[in-house]
C-alpha cells in the first residue's frame, strides 16, 4: 500500500511532568501515562487523515481495546519527556500501536503497546480495518513491552467495592475515559501498600463502556504480593467493563 506523504511513520510529542501529574511521592501517575499516549495517538491519527473528526463524518470511531505499560523507571515532577508513538501492525480486527517515553538523557524509561478496534458510531459494532483505514504506516516493530495479552476470567478472592461513574470521568465519546479505569484500580489498593510498592507493569483489556451514573462493581484477586487481578462489572448494564493485571516491585526512591 502506498501511504500519503502526510502520514508520518512515527509521531513525537513533548510532555512535562507537572505537579498535577504527580503522586504523593512526586512521581508520574500511571493513569497520566495512558492520557499522554491517548493524546499523541489522536494527534498522529489526525495527521494521517483517520482522526476523531475524519471518522465521525463517516460514522466510525476508534476505541481502545487493550493497553500494556512497562515502567523501567518513573519520571518525576519537573522532568521533560519525549513521547514517540507509531503503528506497529494491522492484524484484523485490531490495529496495534506502540509507544515509548524517553527521558532527557535519551533513555527509554517507559514502553507500551495498545490494540484498537474500528467500530460503528451508532451501534458500536466492530468493522474490519480495510485498506482505506490503514493510513498509519506500520513499522512492524514493538517498543519492547510486548502486546497487551488477553486476560482470562478469574475467581475473585472476596474483596468487592462499588463506585458510580461521575460526570468528571466522561470523555468526548460520552463514556468513562480509559485512563480513568487505571485511576479507579489504584484507588482500590490501601495507601499502606503504596508506601512499599509501585507498579512495574500493567495490562488492561477493555470490554465494554460505562456511561454517566452507571454503577461499577470491582472484584479483585491477589495472586501474590506482587500480582493483582482486577475486573469491573457494569451493574447498571449487566456487562463486564474490563479485566486488568498489575505487577508490582519494591518502591524505588526518587
Amino acid at each position: 500500500m502506498k501511504y500519503p506523504e502526510s502520514s508520518p511513520v512515527t509521531w513525537t510529542d513533548s510532555y512535562r511532568v507537572h505537579s498535577y501529574h504527580s503522586d504523593r511521592f512526586g512521581k508520574l501517575r500511571v493513569n497520566v501515562i495512558a492520557a499522554f499516549l491517548q493524546e499523541s495517538a489522536w494527534l498522529h491519527s489526525n495527521a494521517c487523515g483517520i482522526g476523531y473528526r475524519d471518522l465521525l463524518e463517516i460514522g466510525k470511531m476508534w476505541i481502545l481495546s487493550g493497553l500494556k505499560i512497562a515502567i523501567k523507571s518513573y519520571p518525576v515532577w519537573g522532568d521533560n519527556l519525549t513521547m514517540n508513538t507509531w503503528g506497529n501492525e494491522y492484524a484484523d480486527p485490531f490495529a496495534y500501536r506502540d509507544f515509548e517515553l524517553i527521558d532527557d538523557g535519551g533513555i527509554q524509561i517507559i514502553a507500551g503497546s495498545t490494540s484498537w478496534l474500528l467500530i460503528n458510531a451508532d451501534n458500536h459494532r466492530p468493522n474490519r480495518i480495510t485498506a482505506e483505514y490503514q493510513k498509519i504506516p506500520p513499522r512492524m516493530h514493538g517498543s519492547g513491552s510486548g502486546k497487551p495479552e488477553r486476560i482470562p476470567s478469574f475467581a475473585p478472592d472476596g474483596a468487592e467495592e462499588r463506585r458510580t461513574a461521575n460526570i468528571s470521568d466522561i470523555d468526548i465519546y460520552q463514556h468513562v475515559n480509559n485512563a480513568k479505569y487505571i485511576e479507579y484500580c489504584t484507588d482500590l489498593i490501601p495507601i499502606e501498600f503504596w508506601d512499599r510498592k509501585e507498579i512495574q507493569t500493567l495490562t488492561i483489556n477493555y470490554l465494554s463502556e460505562c456511561l454517566p451514573g452507571n454503577l461499577i462493581l470491582f472484584r479483585t484477586r491477589w495472586e501474590s504480593e506482587n500480582e493483582l487481578f482486577i475486573s469491573a462489572i457494569n451493574e447498571s448494564r449487566g456487562r463486564e467493563v474490563f479485566r486488568s493485571v498489575f505487577s508490582f516491585r519494591d518502591r524505588i526512591p526518587k
